[in-house]
């Protein structure tokens, strides 16, 4: 007697597709048939459906916008996004490996960050990921190129110093941008503002709420508020990380531009007939100018600003003309020393 496998779909006597099989010769193996439903039965029997499917596979391989890699220091965070198709059978492990060497399982099989360490800082390492199987292993994403570098030195500012209070007046000028690295100490902070720069409590000011919201204050020349202090900008800063800022002004373009982790919002200033800044004002860093309230406690490690700016809101391209970092002073010690072109106040910082 003779079974007839045939596409579920053919109807009364279609056999396109059809398969023959002698039941002498069952069990049998079918190779070469298509992934879909079938229908089966001895010949002038009623049939059954029967499903055939595909044979699993090895995973798919990481698209390029699956995973980042980026560096730290002696170390990298690898973060998958986003995973390959499994080829019909679950993911039982993700790999990476460094310069074409032996992979290296990671923790997990889902999406999320890892840490490579025991890296080298300076040395630029090529990272390929891949996903694996009961079948088997994926084959390797296209390289990503990654370079550990060491951790910038930082320094702490409190609630009680240092702040730092520029030996000299504003020049004439209508722009100013302030750029820094920090991470905001909250520690008792639930209410109110704290400032990162400050010009005597008016001209230009650049402050937090305590809840990370960044406050931009703007006068002109003869202390009309373009931009009144304090007031929000609707720019969150995180308050538990280090995070990149830089708020650029320009009165005569009434142009403001904040820019958190690469990220721009542009706002407007108000119109004025005298645009440029007060030059009877002198910067300080941390607190608010000349009287050293509102001292901001954060771990940073830069704080710079430049009496310009330019049209895209992003960093000038000469030095600053005020700064505090600890790649420029080198030491705590000279940090808390300074006595021009910025001057300490209050406690040392840490």
């Amino acid at each position: 007697m003779a079974l007839i496998l045939r596409p579920w779909a053919n109807t009364d006597l279609d056999l396109t597709g059809a398969v023959v099989i002698a039941e002498s010769a069952l069990p049998q193996t079918l190779a070469g048939l298509a992934a879909g439903s079938y229908e089966i039965g001895r010949v002038n029997w009623n049939p059954a459906e029967i499903v055939v499917s595909a044979a699993a596979t090895a995973p798919a391989a990481f698209g390029t916008g699956d995973w980042a890699v980026s560096a730290g220091a002696a170390q990298a965070t690898l973060t998958i996004s986003a995973l390959p198709a499994n080829g019909g059978s679950p993911i039982t492990a993700l790999q990476y490996r460094l310069d074409g060497g032996a992979p290296v399982t990671l923790s997990g099989t889902g999406t999320g960050a890892r840490t490579i360490t025991g890296l080298t800082n300076g040395t630029t390492y090529s990272v390929e990921v891949r996903a694996v199987n009961a079948i088997g292993a994926g084959v390797w994403s296209a390289a990503k190129n990654v370079t550990p570098v060491a951790a910038a030195a930082t320094f702490n500012t409190s609630t009680t110093g240092p702040y730092f209070t520029a030996v000299a007046d504003v020049p004439v000028t209508d722009a100013m941008t302030v750029a820094a690295r920090l991470k905001l100490n909250t520690t008792g902070w639930t209410t109110g503002r704290r400032h990162l720069i400050d010009f005597a409590s008016t001209s230009f000011i650049v402050s937090f709420n305590f809840n990370g919201e960044v406050g931009v204050g703007v006068e002109d020349n003869t202390g009309v508020s373009l931009r009144t202090p304090g007031t929000l900008t609707g720019v969150v800063a995180p308050t538990s990380d280090f995070f990149d800022l830089i708020v650029s002004v320009k009165q005569g373009t009434q142009a403001l531009q904040i820019t958190l982790n690469g990220v721009k919002t542009s706002l407007t200033l108000t119109s004025t007939a005298n645009p440029s800044f007060q030059t009877i004002r002198r910067g300080t860093f941390f607190a608010t100018g000349g009287t050293g309230a509102n001292q901001l406690a954060a771990e940073v490690q830069y704080c710079r600003l430049w009496y310009s700016a330019e049209a895209d809101g992003s960093v000038p391209a000469g030095a600053p003309n005020l700064v505090t970092d600890l790649a420029v002073q080198g030491t705590l010690a000279a940090l808390n020393a300074l006595t021009t072109p910025l001057q300490r106040f209050g406690a040392a910082a840490t």
